[in-house]
């Protein structure tokens, strides 16, 4: 793949990878890189999340890239990983990294042991055939050796590349899914991404697995990163629908099914997060995707129902605080909304400024309403932007001692400000000295 991975790289990235192997050769270490880049590399499809495992001491390996790169690592002794964070190489966009850091995931060539279904594996050193037979499927359990001596060759035992030209989802072996249950929402993950087909008979090891249900015996918190992932894909209804099509959103929650009306919120948070993408907004920010498309899947249950969720699957604080405002609030917001006649603009803002971006898309994704979504887009392009002038010290400057009313006198002046009845600082000053003088 030597030829390969020159055309299909900048320049410094084919540079990074012939110093890993060149570190490794020092070191009498071999190197592999492995998984997924390997597999979007045979794929023609971008991906700068380099894993490479070492058959050798993969965290001293870690520490030796990391100097070798003015970068810095933090490791796993127990699991025997690593990941080295350095500056970005020439022409990548900061955009394709993730949290805009560059990364290489480092890991020991290691065997997996399951001493009974659905836990964590136990884990030790192994050789380089090992690690990739402890992988999902065949299509990520390629490798490519990063050693000098043939740098690039393919490391293809169980026929991914077949796969991949196919465009089969296949296991490695018959308990793949008994050993972790988790593998077959990565299963319908790959399969939607690449427009792949889960082949009949991993398949079937799929409905025998969801039967017994193994996923009962998986950590919720492993689930809920599976759903995560899924949810942020670029389509994620693919991949809800094959889901449910494979009866697995029971294990969400027993009530939850897959109705034309999620269909349509699906459809319609895409279109929602096409607007902001496009919205000149101030105060744009990256947006959790996939927390809009789980409020528009669980839309059909209880607020007690969504509240156990939050509570089984131990979403974070933020997340479960987002999710359920939304279940809280959205009826009553949208009825307000939706109400026609003229509405101060700073009554609006009183309505949605403690929401989340995620809960302000969720509801226009909702709402049937064009009323309800104008004002809810007034809100993100106008109110939300409009700022005070005056501060603290200009309220001294005319004799207001500080004390509670401060924050009172600003919000009464911010309100009036959003209504266009003052525009200036001057305008605010006086605005708010007639309120502290009545």
């Amino acid at each position: 793949l030597a030829s390969q991975i020159k055309r299909a790289y900048p320049k410094k990235i084919v540079e990074l990878l012939k110093l890993i192997g060149s570190i490794a050769d020092e070191m009498g270490f071999k190197a592999f890189a492995v998984g997924g880049f390997v597999r979007d590399l045979l794929l023609g499809v971008e991906n700068f999340d380099i894993d490479i495992v070492i058959e050798g001491d993969s965290i001293d390996f870690a520490r030796r890239l990391a100097k070798e790169v003015g970068g810095d690592y933090i490791y796993h002794k127990r699991f025997g990983t690593a990941t080295v964070t350095m500056p970005c190489p020439k022409g990548i966009p900061i955009g394709k990294l993730t949290a805009g850091a560059f990364k290489i995931d480092v890991a020991m060539t290691r065997t997996e042991i399951y001493e009974r279904p659905a836990a964590l594996p136990t884990v030790k050193f192994g050789p380089i055939e090992n690690d990739l037979f402890r992988r999902d499927f065949t299509i990520n359990a390629m490798a490519f050796r990063l050693n000098a001596q043939g740098f690039g060759e393919l490391l293809d035992p169980f026929n991914g590349r077949k796969d991949l030209k196919e465009g089969k989802i296949r296991v490695l072996h018959d308990l793949s899914f008994v050993d972790d249950p988790t593998r077959i929402f990565r299963a319908v993950r790959f399969e939607q991404r690449f427009n792949f087909e889960i082949e009949p008979h991993t398949e079937n090891l799929i409905k025998n697995a969801v039967g017994l249900r193994m996923i009962d015996r998986t950590q919720k918190q492993r689930i809920r990163e599976e759903i995560i992932a899924i949810l942020s894909e670029a389509e994620p209804f693919k991949g809800v629908k094959r889901l449910s099509d494979l009866n697995e959103l029971r294990f969400i929650h027993k009530g939850l099914k897959l109705k034309k009306i999620i269909a349509r919120l699906f459809d319609s948070v895409g279109e929602f997060l096409s607007w902001y993408g496009r919205a000149n907004l101030k105060r744009k920010r990256s947006l959790d995707r996939w927390l809009i498309y789980f409020m528009a899947l669980l839309n059909g249950l209880t607020l007690s129902e969504i509240q156990k969720i939050c509570v089984e699957f131990v979403f974070a604080k933020g997340d479960a605080i987002r999710i359920l405002s939304y279940k809280r609030r959205s009826n009553k917001l949208l009825s307000l909304l939706s109400k026609k006649g003229k509405v101060k603009p700073s009554q609006i803002y009183k309505w949605l400024d403690f929401l989340s971006y995620e809960v302000l898309l969720m509801l226009m994704a909702k709402s049937k309403s064009h009323t309800a979504r104008r004002k809810i887009m007034a809100f993100l392009t106008k109110y939300v932007n409009t700022k005070l002038s005056v501060r603290g010290d200009d309220f001294k400057n005319v004799g207001i001692k500080p004390g509670p009313h401060f924050k009172k006198l600003m919000e009464s002046a911010l309100y009036a400000k959003i209504d266009g009845r003052i525009k200036t600082k001057e305008e605010e000053l006086k605005y708010v000295l007639k309120l502290w003088r009545r």
